[in-house]
């Protein structure tokens, strides 16, 4: 290894390190529902969604109820996708006119999404629709990794508590883990990408000339929507919407961005230590 890398490698780490232990207590704020600055812009929005689902924040759960709640919204996200999957072809937002995907693929799609595992065994640009890309894969980039993050909140607690039986809310953690960690994050990378010009309409497919002899589809889908929620498996999303074997833009593109995600994702993982040692207080 060079000199350069070596530094490189260390100035990352050193910075990693920096910034543990004020993420981790700004997430254990975000779980213990503290007040901190961000509460005076998401705050409205975090109790619009309690007010809309009809959420007692104040109420908390067993370890089975939660349980129960996590499984259940699983469950249902799962059966959502899977539908959305399978009648793509009767929805709107199509405008290349994609059919429904088939049964196994639908299967396959839904659960590898639901699960945040992302396996993907098809062209994004040409098997999904738009409606599919931004609300059923997307949105799934999102909840499924807030899911786990109040699954592991619950089991800090159940570590750490001693004279209560509840573990906390699940609908709580799901919706302060969305609006103040995942939200946020994805709001700046979206940012990013926008700065260099990622095309965001809803229209079908056009081709143009781009070299003598040769006629290039350009796809002009919403992607910048799909990057916004799409934190949790950057820069994966790049492949999703656009497919593995495509070139305008994910070659340029992956090799500008696919840095950036790094850091953040490493920094979550890392403070996740200081979260438990707040937490378990």
């Amino acid at each position: 290894m060079t000199a350069n890398g070596m530094i490189q490698i260390g100035l990352y780490l050193a910075l990693l390190l920096s910034l543990v232990i004020p993420v981790g207590n700004y997430m254990a704020k975000v779980y213990q529902g503290e007040t901190f600055w961000l509460n005076r812009i998401l705050g409205p929005v975090e109790r619009l969604i309690y007010r809309m689902l009809g959420i007692r924040p104040e109420d908390e759960m067993s370890w089975k109820t939660y349980a129960g709640a996590a499984i259940l919204f699983k469950f249902a996200f799962f059966f959502l996708l899977y539908l959305m999957l399978r009648i793509q072809g009767i929805l709107p937002l199509n405008p290349q006119g994609f059919p429904g995907v088939s049964p196994d693929l639908a299967f396959n799609t839904a659960v590898s999404f639901i699960t945040n595992t992302n396996w993907q065994s098809y062209g994004g640009e040409s098997t999904m629709s738009y409606l599919t890309q931004m609300t059923g894969l997307g949105v799934q980039n999102f909840v499924s990794a807030a899911q786990g993050m109040a699954v592991l909140v619950a089991l800090i607690r159940g570590f750490t508590r001693q004279t209560t039986k509840t573990i906390g809310n699940f609908w709580v953690d799901l919706t302060r883990s969305t609006v103040y960690i995942l939200l946020p994050l994805s709001f700046v990378f979206a940012l990013m990408r926008r700065t260099i010009t990622i095309d965001n309409f809803i229209a079908g497919m056009r081709d143009t000339a781009l070299v003598v002899g040769m006629i290039y589809f350009v796809l002009m889908g919403s992607a910048i929507f799909t990057y916004f929620i799409s934190l949790a498996k950057i820069p994966e999303q790049l492949i999703l919407f656009l497919g593995s074997v495509s070139v305008p833009p994910v070659g340029i593109i992956v090799l500008i961005l696919g840095v950036y995600p790094m850091p953040v994702l490493d920094l979550m993982k890392v403070s996740l230590n200081n979260l438990i040692k707040v937490v378990a207080g």
